[in-house]
C-alpha cells in the first residue's frame, strides 16, 4: 500500500527565509540516469530495427530429412473383411479420424490408440488399398512458421522531481566584493552540470558590486515532469508446427495458501500461481505466402494483498489483475504485427542525496535530499515478425537459418574486400610470387 503525506513550512531567522514543499511515497526503486534511460530507449529501437529487416535465408532449398518407413498392416478377415493398422508419424491420429469416419462403409468401424498414435480400420476387403492411399495421403508433415518478437514495455511517468539549491551571498561594501557560497543537488534522473555531483558542492567565489551590503540565503525548490524510458522485456524466437500453440512466459509464481478441513483435522497447501508476461501463438492456416494466426499475449500482476480467514485460520492472498487479448489474424511472410494498450499503474520514488547531511532525521535531512516521485503507466507494446519455413530441414538437419548459405556469403563478400586494391596494395601476400605459383600448381593439379 502506498502512503503520502504533504508537507509545507515556512520560517524566518536572522534574515533567512525558506520554503520547501515535499511529498513522500511508502514504495521505493533504484534510481535511473538519464544516460541509463536513454541506453535502454536506444537498444529498444536498435531491436525494432532489427525485425524491419527483411529476414534473409530461412530455409528454402534444405534437403529433406529421411522418413522412416510407414508401419501399415492388413489383416485378412473372416467375410471378406479386413483390419487396416496404421502408424501416423507426422500427424496426432486423432487428428484423421473425422476424414477416415467418413470414407467408411455403414458397418464399418474406425478406432484410434492414442498411446501409440495409431488407427485401426475394419471394413470391406476391396476398401483396404482406398484406405492406404488416404493414410498416406493425409498422414504429411506440417508446414511451420518462425515467429520473431520483442516484447517491449514503455513507462509514461507522470510524477515530479524536486531539486535542491542553497545559495548564500554576502556583499562587503568597503572592499566592493560579493562572496557566494552554496550547493546544488539535481533530482535523480536529471542531468547534472559538469561541476555538479550527487554530493555537497562547495563553490566560493568573489565579484565586485557596486550596490550596497547585502546578505540573504536563498533556497530553491523545484518540481519538473519526468522523463519517459522504454526497455525490451524478452525477445523470444518461436519455431510453430501449423495447429500447435508455442507459449513464451516471463514472470514468477506466487504462492496462494488454501486450507481444507478433512475429519475435523485442517491441511494446509500452497499452490503456486504464474504471473508477468504470457504470449501463446498459434498457427491456424500456413499457405505459401500467407499465415493465420491466434495470438494471446497476457500480463498479469499483484495489486495488493488481502486478509482472510479461512478455517480459523488467517491467511493473506494476492489479489491478481489481469490484461490479455486475444485476437485472430492473417499476416503475409516478412510481415510485422504490432498489438499494444496493455496498461498497468506504479509509483516510483527515487533519491539522491548528499552523505551524512541527507541521512539526519526530519526536515534537516530533507533540505539535503534530491527526491523524485513518479506515478508511472507502464504499456507493454508486443511486436512479431512471421517468417515461414518452406521445407523442414538444411543439407545438414538444421531447422531455421540456412547456415550454409550465410557462410557462402560471407565467403563471397572476403573475397571482394580481399581484391580491393585500396585495402590491399600491392604489396600484400595477393602479389606475393610464392602464393601465386601455389595457385598456378593448383589449378594444374585439378585440370
Amino acid at each position: 500500500m502506498i502512503s503520502k503525506y504533504s508537507i509545507r513550512f515556512i520560517f524566518s531567522c536572522a534574515g533567512i527565509t525558506v520554503f520547501s514543499a515535499w511529498l513522500c511515497a511508502a514504495e521505493e526503486n533504484a534510481p535511473k540516469t538519464d544516460q541509463a534511460r536513454e541506453k535502454d530507449k536506444e537498444e529498444v529501437i536498435r531491436k525494432i530495427e532489427d525485425l524491419l529487416v527483411p529476414t534473409s535465408h530461412l530455409v528454402q532449398e534444405g534437403k529433406e530429412q529421411p522418413e522412416m518407413a510407414p508401419y501399415l498392416k492388413i489383416i485378412p478377415g473372416a467375410d471378406e473383411r479386413s483390419t487396416v493398422i496404421y502408424r501416423c508419424r507426422n500427424v496426432k491420429s486423432k487428428a484423421i479420424l473425422d476424414a477416415l469416419e467418413g470414407m467408411v462403409s455403414t458397418s464399418g468401424t474406425v478406432e484410434e490408440s492414442a498411446d501409440q498414435n495409431m488407427v485401426v480400420i475394419n471394413d470391406f476387403s476391396t476398401r483396404a488399398e482406398d484406405f492406404k492411399s488416404a493414410l498416406m495421403a493425409m498422414d504429411v508433415k506440417n508446414p511451420q512458421v518462425l515467429v520473431e518478437a520483442k516484447i517491449v514495455e514503455v513507462l509514461v511517468d507522470e510524477g515530479m522531481q524536486r531539486d535542491v539549491q542553497v545559495e548564500y551571498n554576502k556583499f562587503d561594501a568597503k572592499k566592493g566584493l560579493t562572496s557566494t557560497y552554496g550547493y546544488s543537488l539535481s533530482a535523480p534522473t536529471q542531468n547534472p552540470l559538469p561541476d555538479q555531483g550527487s554530493g555537497f558542492n562547495f563553490y566560493p567565489y568573489s565579484k565586485g558590486s557596486a550596490a550596497g551590503s547585502l546578505k540573504d540565503l536563498n533556497l530553491f525548490v523545484k518540481w519538473l515532469k519526468t522523463t519517459r524510458d522504454a526497455k525490451v522485456l524478452s525477445s523470444p524466437n518461436l519455431v510453430v508446427d501449423l495447429g500447435t500453440t508455442a507459449s513464451m512466459v516471463a514472470g514468477e509464481d506466487v504462492p496462494i495458501i488454501q486450507t481444507q478441513v478433512n475429519g475435523g483435522t485442517v491441511t494446509t497447501s500452497t499452490l503456486f500461481k504464474r504471473i508477468g508476461v504470457r504470449l501463446n501463438v498459434t498457427p491456424v492456416l500456413i499457405n505459401e505466402d500467407s499465415v493465420k494466426l491466434i495470438i494471446n499475449p497476457e500480463v498479469s500482476s499483484i495489486t495488493r494483498f488481502e486478509s482472510s480467514t479461512q478455517n480459523n485460520i488467517v491467511v493473506n492472498n494476492p489479489v491478481i489483475a489481469i490484461r490479455n487479448i486475444n485476437t485472430e489474424l492473417t499476416a503475409g511472410d516478412n510481415e510485422i504485427i504490432l498489438l499494444g494498450g496493455l496498461y498497468s499503474d506504479g509509483i516510483i520514488k527515487s533519491t539522491r542525496k548528499t552523505p551524512v547531511l541527507g541521512d539526519m532525521p526530519g526536515i534537516i535531512g530533507d533540505l539535503f535530499t534530491a527526491l523524485e516521485l513518479s506515478d508511472v503507466k507502464k504499456q507493454l507494446v508486443f511486436f512479431m515478425k512471421i517468417n515461414i519455413i518452406k521445407k523442414t530441414g538444411t543439407k545438414d538437419g538444421f531447422v531455421g537459418y540456412d547456415i550454409n548459405r550465410s557462410a557462402s556469403d560471407v565467403l563471397e563478400m572476403g573475397e571482394l574486400l580481399y581484391k580491393d586494391k585500396n585495402l590491399f596494395p600491392v604489396t600484400n601476400l595477393r602479389d606475393n610470387k610464392a602464393v601465386k605459383d601455389s595457385k598456378e600448381k593448383e589449378n594444374k593439379d585439378n585440370q
